[in-house]
């Protein structure tokens, strides 16, 4: 933003304002959509009136969307997960957290399941503990982690 930006940052943005304005001349529909986690660092001019004609921000996932997205990415079933345990256990989490929980949850029950300790496979509620220590260690830069490293791995 503003005085903080470089050189190139700033051709980046004036770039981004030439175009959307030339889309107003143009007579076929064109919708623009950017996202961001920072809005801060967004630049004033793209968010001047009449830039960008709609604005909708997403709050975290509620405990319900926390549990069903951890669904999705790693589909347990042990029996000892339960659903009143992952919500409390997520709470504060967002979706990229429950993410990183889910893999790394996955990641430890195919090492048991290559060791033979676990003959499906299946993420059970110790890998899910194990996995969050890692995170929340990670969070707080205590650099113990659980599953693959964002540098070399790319599963987003």
């Amino acid at each position: 933003r503003g005085t903080d930006q470089t050189k190139s940052e700033r051709q980046m943005v004036n770039q981004l304002l030439d175009s959307i304005s030339g889309l107003e001349d143009e007579e076929r529909d064109v919708v623009v959509v950017g996202a961001t986690n920072r809005i801060e660092d967004v630049d004033d001019a793209i968010l001047r009136s009449g830039r960008l004609g709609e604005r909708i921000e997403f709050g975290p996932p509620d405990a319900d969307a926390r549990v069903a997205l951890f669904e999705t990415y790693c589909e347990p079933d042990a029996p000892d997960i339960d659903r009143e345990w992952l919500r409390a256990e997520t709470e504060g989490l967002v979706q990229a957290g429950v993410a990183k929980l889910a893999e790394a949850a996955a990641y430890r029950a195919l090492r048991r399941h290559r060791r033979g300790e676990n003959d499906a496979g299946v993420v059970t509620r110790a890998d899910v503990e194990a996995a969050l220590v890692g995170l929340n260690a990670a969070e707080s830069g205590d650099g113990a982690t659980d599953g693959p490293s964002p540098a070399t791995d790319a599963f987003y």
